[in-house]
């Protein structure tokens, strides 16, 4: 049976867009006396799918005598193997089966190109990670610098001290009752050996010395052990309500080394526990005497 319809493509070759997509319209004329209407597919090469190849309008009715045009879209998926390849419109009539009265235009060639590898995510956002990184640098700078300035102007803890030796050292110690001995820098170490006693009375606590030895209290300084020196020390009590953070307590041991106790923290604590005595962060620097001391 002779067909009714004629195909022909706009163009020969088509190139696909980046994204491996074009568009190819096809003219399909019906030179039959009557009006049909039109079923319209593709067919390609071995190498080729069908899913690439979509007809926009896969059926429509077409005039006697007149003409149609078919849009078919072409969608390559990312991954293809590279090559060459080809497709064309085959045009019959909807209401008769597909062998009877099918024709197929002329073939239109495409290529499929090399799949261009995805960029990384992170190169597209490499001036986040060079900003991140010099302010890290800019953090480290300003941290090394700040700390190397403390450490320049933090005097020794000797200083000021005729023999800078330090005997034992307590950078935090926990103080809320009892007994120190300042030789060792333990709490509530043998009777003899004692050297501060914190008494609990009617009214709130008192630190005073234990044994032979001696103390006095002087305000923040930044070099305590040169601000001890000849300062006047003696066996009176020291109110623990007077005594405030940064204040250095002088002191005399009862086996005659210089020691200096800075508070470091008071915490009060509530009302509701008036004689239980607060808890003091001390820091605790012993030195050997210097003859015969103060």
């Amino acid at each position: 049976m002779t067909s009714p319809w004629t195909v022909a493509a706009t163009t020969e070759r088509v190139d696909l867009d980046p994204t491996g997509t074009a568009e190819v319209t096809f003219t399909v004329t019906n030179n039959g006396p009557v009006d049909q209407r039109l079923a319209f597919d593709t067919v390609s090469d071995d190498g080729a799918s069908r899913a690439w190849f979509r007809v926009a309008k896969p059926q429509l009715l077409v005039t006697h005598g007149g003409s149609a045009t078919v849009l078919v879209n072409v969608s390559i998926p990312a991954g293809t193997l590279a090559g060459p390849h080809w497709f064309a419109g085959r045009a019959y009539s909807a209401d008769r089966a597909p062998e009877d009265t099918p024709v197929i235009s002329d073939r239109v060639a495409f290529e499929v190109r090399p799949s261009e590898r995805p960029q990384p995510w992170w190169r597209r956002w490499w001036w986040v990670f060079a900003i991140a990184a010099l302010v890290l640098v800019v953090i480290a700078v300003v941290l090394f610098l700040v700390l190397r300035d403390q450490d320049q102007a933090q005097p020794p803890p000797n200083d000021g001290v005729k023999t800078p030796t330090v005997v034992r050292q307590a950078r935090s110690l926990s103080f809320n009752g009892g007994l120190i001995d300042l030789d060792e820098i333990i709490l509530n170490g043998p009777p003899s050996a004692n050297d501060l006693h914190w008494v609990q009375r009617p009214g709130g606590g008192w630190i005073q010395p234990e044994n032979d030895a001696r103390l006095a209290k002087i305000g923040p300084t930044d070099r305590p052990a040169a601000a001890c020196t000849g300062t006047t020390l003696t066996k009176d009590d020291i109110p623990v309500s007077q005594w405030q953070p940064g204040e250095v307590l002088c002191i005399r041991t009862n086996e005659g080394r210089p020691s200096v106790v800075i508070l470091n923290q008071k915490i009060t604590l509530p009302n509701s526990l008036p004689t239980t005595p607060p808890q003091l962060q001390v820091s605790i620097t012993t030195f050997e005497p210097a003859g015969d001391g103060q």
